[in-house]
This record gives structure tokens, C-alpha cells and sequence, in this order.
């Protein structure tokens, strides 16, 4: 027989004979979970680098099992340093804590009563060796961590591009008693999680989390060429759940946000201009003119340059050459001096100095000013960087 047969025929031999204790490692060389004895669940984690044989096995478990074999520290110690095949070894193990309970006499009721506490997290035995099956039918490979109450599990998952995602995910109870799942973190966007949740189990999230990536791995292509050679405003750190860049189209005076549906990705994106209302006014009617022209087929700073009828695309000057001043470059409100507010970017600009504000700070800022106009909509004062009239939609007429 080889190695990989013995090993796989030990570990078949585990998982029958203790359907509680799940492999965490794709070698086998480590288990969490627990031990089922005579009614008691014992939480044990077992180490073994010699996998198939117990040889420098290191075990862990709960205190009260601990407590229970502290007698027995000399025959575990001797067990640790034979060459025996894992299996025994648990099968052993197993067969110690049961002379154990038998010579325990009335503090084994006590010990029944304290070794099934997980009561908070661990409902019955059923619902435990529920999430056994789910665990190894997700297949050890693709766990990269794992709580010790098997409550939080990590997900991996490799992609075409040799690029790892993960997937982390809790597990609980739903109202029926029936094992219910919660993403927790994983980097998609958030209408792609909103998908996989309604997934019946586990196993089904982690299969169309592994489509959804091979299906984003296009877009998240495109948004690495604008990262490279855009001069991106927002987000300065981005993520792969961030399905938007703010770019400048004509610095430091107009700029574009430019935002993708995660659930059609090969479609255009949404772009929004912001700046002085003559620049984006001209720029909007030529994107509109050009947006059929946009081809699937060519990569996104052609399409870009396309359908806005542009040569090339702005990048940033080096730092030490870089004249523009950092609260535009930046893409600051020069009112509040954030980016976002809200959630919101700035979006609107002075056609004079070409300063930005959120739209919300300076409407506030020329309500506040004696001589400001409202018409249609419309507020317009004094720009609050060089005094120029400017105007800003009411928050009303946005609504």
C-alpha cells in the first residue's frame, strides 16, 4: 500500500469513527472539533505532523476533560512518542476517557452535565454533526481557518490568475433550529453578497462566490489599467469591492466618476462629471453622442477615450513636479475638507479658481450669504474661495 493510500484509508477510517472531528488542514496534519463519549462532547484539537502515524502528536481539549485524564498524563506522554497509525491512537484515546468516566463514580453525572456546554453555541448533537457535513463537504482544501467552536470559517479560493479571495462566514441558528450562514467579510461588493446569501447552505455561497469571481476577474482587470495609468482621485486605497474610480478628465478643473453595475460587468459604465457647468455640459453631450461606440472587445482607457473623444487620458505628475495643490489633488471639499461626505464626492466646481465642494457644503455656506440668489432651483452666491458668482442645485430640487 502507499502513502497516499494509507492516508487517504486512515482518514476514511476517522471520519467514520469520529464524524465530529474535522480535518483543518489539506495534509491532515490537524483536527478541531470533538470527541462523542457515552452522551458527553468533549472539544478537542489534535495536531499530527507525522500524519498517517501519531508520532509527536500534540493534544488539546477543554479543561474538564483535562481534569479528567490528569491521571493519565504519563500513558498520553508515552502514546505521543509511538509510532502508531492515528486512527489507533483516537480509538485509544477514546477508550481511556471511557474507563475514565466508569472509575469517576457519581462525578461523572457532574462531568456529563459540564461537558455538553456549548449550550450557547451548540444547540444538540444533530445540529454539531450538521456542521461537520457542511465543513467537509466544502472540502478541507478550501479552509483557511476555522474557529475553534467551528462557528467562524474563512474560505479560500484560488483563481485563474493565481490571485487568493476569501470568504469569511458565520454560522448560527435561524428560528427553526436549522443552521442559517452570515458573510461576514469577503471582498465583493455588496449587491454581489446580497446574492449569495440567499443561498441555501454554505457550500452553494461557495460555489457562486468562486463564479462571481471568475465572472469580476474582467472588471477588476479594467480597474487596475485605470489605477495605472489614470490619475485617480477616490479611492485613494482601493478594494475589489470598490466598483467606482473618480478620475480627472481635465485637471485640475473636471473630473469623472465612473461607476460599475458588479452585476453587469462587461456593460459601460455609469459616469458622472463634475466641475464647471460649461465643461461637463460640452463633455456630457459628447459621451452621450459616443456611448454606442463602446466596444467590449477593447480595454477600458480606449473605450474611455472613445466615447469622450479624447487622445489620452490625464496622469499624475511625479511627485516632486506635481504643482497642483493637494487639496485638488486629493479631490478635498475645500469647505469641509473631506472627500466624502455621506458617501458623497464633490461635484461642484468654481469655472474660475476650480475649487470643489460637496454639493450639500456649499449650498450651506451661501445660504449664509447676504447677497446669494435662489432661482430655479438654484442657489447662487459668491464663490467662498475667490468670490466669483457660482450656483449649486438646492438639496430640495435633488431630492
Amino acid at each position: 500500500m502507499t502513502s497516499s493510500d494509507l492516508s487517504t484509508r486512515i482518514q476514511m477510517e476517522i471520519s467514520k469513527l469520529f464524524p465530529l472531528l474535522v480535518p483543518t488542514s489539506p495534509d491532515y496534519t490537524s483536527y478541531q472539533g470533538f470527541l462523542e463519549v457515552e452522551g458527553a462532547l468533549f472539544r478537542v484539537s489534535i495536531v499530527a505532523p507525522n500524519y498517517p502515524y501519531s508520532t509527536g502528536v500534540v493534544f488539546h481539549s477543554e479543561w474538564k476533560l483535562s481534569e479528567l485524564l490528569s491521571k493519565d498524563q504519563d500513558t498520553l506522554a508515552k502514546w505521543e512518542r509511538k509510532e502508531m497509525l492515528l486512527d489507533s491512537f483516537l480509538q485509544d484515546l477514546h477508550g481511556l476517557i471511557i474507563r475514565c468516566l466508569e472509575n469517576g463514580g457519581n462525578s461523572r453525572l457532574d462531568l456529563e452535565k459540564d461537558s455538553i456546554p456549548f449550550e450557547e453555541q451548540l444547540d444538540n448533537l444533530q445540529h454539531y454533526s450538521a456542521i461537520i457535513s457542511e465543513l467537509k463537504e466544502l472540502g478541507t482544501a478550501n479552509i483557511e481557518s476555522l474557529s475553534s467552536d467551528l462557528r467562524d470559517i474563512a474560505i479560500q479560493y484560488e483563481d485563474q490568475n493565481g490571485e487568493d479571495h476569501v470568504m469569511k462566514v458565520r454560522i448560527s441558528n435561524d428560528d427553526t433550529g436549522k443552521l442559517s450562514f452570515e458573510i461576514i467579510d469577503t471582498d465583493l461588493p455588496e449587491k454581489i453578497i446580497k446574492i449569495l446569501q440567499k443561498e441555501p447552505n454554505i457550500t452553494k455561497a461557495y460555489g457562486a462566490f468562486c463564479e462571481q469571481i471568475s465572472v469580476l476577474n474582467g472588471l477588476w482587470s479594467s480597474f487596475t489599467l485605470i489605477d495605472k495609468n489614470c490619475w485617480v482621485l477616490d479611492p485613494i486605497h482601493p478594494r475589489k469591492a470598490d466598483m467606482y474610480r473618480r478620475i480627472f478628465i481635465s485637471p485640475p478643473s473636471v473630473m469623472a466618476q465612473l461607476t460599475w453595475d458588479p452585476l453587469k460587468p462587461n456593460q459601460p459604465p455609469e459616469i458622472k462629471f463634475q466641475g464647471a457647468d460649461a465643461e461637463i455640459d460640452t463633455l456630457r453631450c459628447i459621451y452621450e453622442e459616443h456611448l454606442e461606440d463602446w466596444d467590449q472587445e477593447s480595454n477600458v482607457l480606449d473605450n474611455l477615450c472613445l466615447v469622450l473623444q479624447l487622445t489620452s487620458l490625464p496622469q499624475p505628475p511625479p511627485p516632486e513636479t506635481n504643482a497642483v495643490s493637494q487639496t485638488v489633488e486629493t479631490g478635498e471639499c475645500s469647505i469641509c475638507y473631506t472627500v466624502q461626505l455621506e458617501g458623497k464626492l464633490p461635484e461642484e466646481s468654481c469655472g474660475k479658481c476650480l475649487t470643489s465642494f460637496h454639493t450639500e457644503c456649499l449650498y450651506e455656506w451661501l445660504k449664509m450669504m447676504p447677497d446669494s440668489r435662489q432661482v430655479h432651483g438654484h442657489l447662487s452666491g459668491p464663490c467662498p474661495n475667490c468670490n466669483t458668482i457660482m450656483k449649486c442645485p438646492c438639496p430640495h430640487a435633488l431630492a
